[in-house]
């Protein structure tokens, strides 16, 4: 038997001369760590997802295409200015929503034994990576449990120049490349 422990998002994890994001499940046994390099360059989408018998878990998701999300401080005070009050209650509601789907609230994967963990060489169908280049360099893997599945996807879109560095580790796969 080994049961799921923890499910949680680590960021900023140092390894291998690099800062990775990504998804940490713990079992009882072995630690399962599906990263990806979070350092933004140019012009890349890059991301990890979580699957639950198929359902995405928004929360671990992370989207970062350069430009979008890392401004100054100058530009952010701009931005919120210009905003009127019905956009600024808008977000405050997205927010709260967003707030309320936490990792945390998937306390059924808790317990779950683990069997296998495999490598995925196609996306599954309710996976939808954002592609704006040539197509997505991914990889994936599958946590096969007693009481289900998880699904853990990493994927980089770029345009051939900017790759992510990634680890995928469990007690079954070891590997350190690129996206």
């Amino acid at each position: 038997m080994n049961p799921i422990l923890s499910v949680k998002e680590v960021t900023n994890v140092y390894e291998n001369r690099d800062d990775f994001d990504g998804i940490e499940i713990a079992t009882k046994r072995y630690k399962i760590r599906m990263l990806i390099s979070n350092n933004s360059k140019c012009c890349e989408n890059w991301g990890y997802e979580m699957f639950v018998d198929g359902e995405k878990v928004n929360n671990f998701y992370r989207y970062k295409s350069f430009g979008e999300q890392e401004n100054d401080e100058d530009d952010q005070e701009e931005d919120e200015q210009e905003k009127d009050e019905d956009d600024q209650e808008e977000d405050e509601q997205e927010n709260d929503e967003d707030e309320k789907n936490t990792p945390l609230d998937l306390i059924d994967t808790i317990g779950w034994n683990v069997n296998k963990v495999s490598w995925l060489n196609k996306l599954p169908s309710y996976c939808h990576v954002p592609t704006k280049h040539d197509g997505p360099n991914f990889a994936a893997i599958k946590i096969n449990c007693d009481q289900g599945n998880i699904v853990l996807v990493i994927h980089n879109d770029q345009n051939g120049y900017y790759s992510h560095y990634y680890i995928i580790q469990s007690e079954s796969i070891n590997d350190y490349g690129r996206l």
